[in-house]
């Protein structure tokens, strides 16, 4: 029975009539269609060298953000974009040695002239110290061995100087808590002209890396070198996004073995990949257009179109092989118009997110929905009018045992009573909501053993922190009022270090004789040590050295500050205190998207079901919601951890679930009493959907960055638990009474 003839008179009805109008089109003139298709592609090449990848924290905030003009208030002021910290330890627990720190200083000497890429350079080399005497006066670097004179013995000196700097202001930041080794700080330019990457040259890091380990490494191999810093984070992002190609690759080749296995031919994977790619070039020639960058989270577009893509294609190929393609497009094109709905809602409800990088990545999404069907209802069948030889792509009969297998696992009967106690989940899920908590740090989208949380971890051990963040005072000759809310600050329980002007300025002054302290601050603001910290204009800072990196105690930090100061007299500012802010909309971005997908596929579904008359309509609807509020139940019991990457998993599973809803309602007859028809004739085909889907997630456990293997392990989670919902909870809140 076609799907109009269900809908008799239903408004549904004319809505089918208009596709079928554009399907048949399609049919009648294939070549027509195929040319204006293939130039639209053809066009979306033009734009895409314009995409762009965002790579600093300061491009993933908002421009709304609270903390969006004092973050960029903070770079222009002052040494703090971009920076590039560079920890040199001996292998073995001691100073550096004469030879080594020679070395080192040749080296800095030689980026410093010779660079144009490079802005300032600060080391624990560049620390200077004033002496007075009656006949003159002069500055000079407290570590400064005599390089000309290699063969000269300062052992002694050099220790007299490591025991002077532990005692220093720069304990802690420049040189470690012991003495065993030294910190340079580098920050570079921006390119003039904004690459794929942004205005960061990143490839001045390669370069660094290289110099450093040519003139300084090899020579002196008890030497290592770690790299932590915003630079090297934008290095390591860029690292990230270049292995996506490899993991779009990894996704294909499972397409080709598992259509093989389950479909029968390499055709049927050559077609798909076809189709994902027609999908995929207009949604990244869009981004382009609308100057919409790839960030963390869209970089996985490509992955979530392929995802969004087996259901159909599955669909289409299994009932092709029995009743002929085109008579299974025609049963298939309203019932996977309204599946693409669903997904196109599940992906759409992100746009109402309270975070600009969710809702690029709803709207891109649900636009790769949409496009999804045009593409395989409409340019698809026009291709197979045009190229008869591809009509037969799936032949899954070489597969004996399978199916029969699947046939016979939804045939398992949940009892009645059984399938009402689950859906206590809706109750236990909507009171968790309150419970669930936010927890991220930027150090948390690389795994554990990569080699920046490495070295975050030797930072941590040989300074006692593991980031900074920065207090900037609007008025630095308020000394007094400033030194005394520095006292307050120091008892923070995150803050293990604070460097401040007025600190440094009583350091350096206090053996010198009143006048020449007058004179030497003077000379301060010239310093670049000291230009770190201002003042620039009226503006000064104070560099607080935090233990940890979560957004939890940062944003607890920023409110800390505010009642220090309520009359903006000084604010807390930097990359972390905006992601920070970032973190703070998470669970609205959560509750928002998942309240509005919930509510809205429930609608489509009640919507057709009255449409085609059927009973059972609200025990169909809870059933393909069970799914997700049984995930967002996991959340609460496991303790699991909300951030802006896997926010937004229960509102796809949302759009996901209701496709099995669907198609058993398009395939059910109006005279039975539940669905076991559609079910019957279906379900084993979603059960292979949900294995491909699974597996298909299952990529992200080899991607680069640590958060997307947990939001691939999520969506795989969510996915059976929403075929659950779909089959067996759906069959026994629909069997009759015993």
């Amino acid at each position: 029975m076609s799907s109009a003839k269900k809908l008799n008179k239903s408004p549904v009805r004319y809505l089918f009539r208009g596709l079928y109008l554009c399907h048949m089109m399609a049919l009648n003139y294939p070549k027509i269609i195929l040319l204006s298709f293939f130039l639209i592609l053809g066009l979306s090449l033009v734009p895409l060298p314009n995409l762009k990848m965002l790579l600093s924290i300061e491009d993933l905030i908002d421009p709304d953000f609270q903390t969006y003009e004092e973050l960029k208030q903070l770079k222009n002021d002052f040494l703090d974009q971009d920076e590039i910290f560079i920890l040199l330890k001996p292998k073995e627990p001691r100073p550096l040695n004469k030879q080594e720190l020679c070395a080192l200083r040749s080296w800095i000497f030689d980026i410093t002239e010779y660079r144009k890429d490079i802005r300032a350079v600060v080391s624990t080399l560049g620390i200077q110290w004033p002496k007075e005497t009656d006949s003159k006066f002069q500055v000079t670097p407290i570590l400064n061995p005599d390089c000309l004179r290699g063969e000269k013995n300062e052992e002694e000196q050099l220790k007299k100087s490591y025991a002077q700097l532990v005692t220093s202001p720069w304990k802690g930041s420049l040189i470690g808590n012991d003495g065993n080794d030294v910190g340079v700080l580098i920050y570079p330019n921006a390119r003039s002209d904004s690459s794929f990457y942004g205005t960061f040259n990143l490839e001045v890091i390669d370069e660094l890396k290289k110099s450093l380990f040519d003139n300084v490494l090899t020579k002196h191999p008890d030497l290592k070198a770690h790299w932590i810093g915003d630079g090297i984070f934008q290095y390591y992002l860029k690292t990230g996004y270049e292995t996506v190609p490899g993991l779009n690759l990894l996704i294909s080749l499972f397409v080709i073995i598992f259509f093989f296995f389950f479909l029968g031919t390499f055709k049927s994977s050559f077609l798909f990949l076809q189709l994902v790619t027609w999908i995929s070039l207009p949604v990244y020639a869009g981004m382009a257009i609308f100057d919409h960058p790839i960030d963390v989270l869209s970089s996985s577009l490509s992955l979530m179109i392929f995802v969004a893509s087996l259901e159909d294609f599955i669909f289409l190929s299994k009932l092709s092989e029995k009743i002929g393609w085109k008579k299974s497009m025609r049963k298939l094109l309203l019932p996977s118009f309204f599946t693409s709905l669903t997904t196109v809602v599940g992906f759409g409800s992100l746009v109402f997110a309270d975070l600009d990088i969710i809702r690029r990545f709803g709207l891109w999404g649900a636009i790769g929905a949409a496009l999804e069907w045009f593409v395989l209802f409409i340019i698809f069948p026009a291709v197979l009018q045009g190229i008869p030889k591809l009509s037969h792509w799936s032949h899954s009969r070489r597969i004996p045992r399978f199916f029969s297998v699947a046939g016979h696992m939804t045939q398992l009967q949940v009892p009645r009573w059984t399938s009402k106690a689950l859906l206590l989940v809706f109750p236990l899920a909507l009171l968790s909501m309150p419970s669930l908590f936010i927890s991220d740090s930027p150090e948390r989208l690389l795994e554990r053993s990569h080699p920046a949380r490495q070295s975050l971890d030797l930072i941590e051990e040989t300074r006692g922190w593991r980031s900074q963040v920065s207090l900037v005072f609007s008025d630095h000759l308020e000394e007094s009022e400033n030194r005394a809310r520095l006292e307050k600050v120091k008892l923070w329980p995150l803050v293990t270090k604070v460097e401040d002007p007025y600190s440094i300025a009583d350091y350096l002054t206090n053996d010198l004789s009143p006048p020449m302290k007058s004179y030497f601050k003077g000379l301060l603001g010239q310093d670049l040590l000291a230009h770190r910290l201002g003042p620039n204009g009226l503006t000064a800072r104070a560099v607080l050295y935090v233990k940890g990196l979560d957004i939890v105690d940062i944003n607890e930090m920023r409110q800390r500050a505010k009642k220090l100061c309520p009359n903006q007299e000084c604010w807390l500012a930097g990359s972390l205190v905006s992601y920070g802010e970032l973190g703070e909309r998470i669970l609205a971005t959560l509750y928002k998207s998942l309240g509005g997908s919930l509510i809205l596929v429930s609608l489509i579904l009640f919507t057709l079901a009255y449409s085609l008359k059927r009973k059972h309509i609200f025990p169909l609807i809870l059933s393909a919601m069970w799914g997700p509020m049984a995930l967002l139940l996991i959340f609460y019991i496991f303790k699991v951890p909300v951030y802006y990457i896997t926010s937004m998993v229960a509102s796809i599973l949302v759009g996901l679930a209701g496709d099995n809803a669907i198609q058993f309602l398009f395939f059910s007859s109006k005279s039975e009493e539940n669905y076991n028809h559609g079910l019957n004739q279906l379900s084993s085909i979603s059960l292979v959907v949900t294995l491909a889907t699974g597996l298909a997630c299952s990529v992200f456990f080899f991607g680069y960055f640590d958060p997307m293997k947990s939001l691939g392990m999520m969506l795989i989670i969510g996915i059976f638990l929403s075929v659950f919902g779909d089959i067996w909870i759906l069959k026994g809140l629909t069997q009759k009474k015993s």
